[in-house]
């Protein structure tokens, strides 16, 4: 493999490693942690519920690219992310407001309607988000695949692939 293609994909995968740990970073540090009493109900519940949500997208990422034979990366992206950040925001919530017993926040109403409005809120957030990044996606995956020099759409790199560059 030609260095100068190796080095533009070691700096692509640095600059996105960094950008992911950076998010999450600032996520942990603007996210629930302001809005609860630290050691009211521990850390380890909200971890479970990201994991659990992550797994569910990967899953559901890889049903969608069998399902489709690797194309419509659109729906491989939208339909995982929408899935799991119900599940993330329903854990979430249920965890950090319900297991705090923080709510009921307004104690003349069901605690239900509450859980529903603040689960829905969250996730027609995060569902906007969603929407609002899938074209800037598909056309960065589009960019770095022709600028990386990675197999067409759908194609992936394989470790045989890559060795047998050398």
């Amino acid at each position: 493999m030609d260095s100068n293609l190796q080095a533009r994909r070691d700096g692509v995968f640095l600059v996105l490693a960094g950008l992911f740990l950076g998010i999450l970073g600032m996520l942990n540090i603007l996210g629930l942690t302001r809005f609860l009493q630290l050691g009211s109900i521990g850390g380890w519940p909200i971890v479970v519920a990201y994991l659990t949500a992550q797994s569910v997208d990967v899953r559901l990422f890889h049903f969608w690219k069998q399902l489709t034979k690797d194309k419509a990366l659109w729906l491989r992206n939208n339909g995982s992310t929408l899935v799991s950040q119900l599940v993330d925001t329903s854990a979430v919530v249920l965890i950090s407001h319900y297991g705090a017993h923080m709510l009921p926040v307004q104690p003349e109403r069901s605690v239900l309607p509450q859980l529903i409005s603040f689960i829905g809120s969250g996730y027609l957030f995060k569902v906007l988000a969603a929407l609002t990044d899938t074209l800037p996606f598909i056309w960065l995956t589009g960019w770095l695949r022709e600028w990386l020099d990675i197999p067409g759409e759908g194609g992936e790199l394989t470790t045989e692939a890559t060795s047998s560059m050398h």
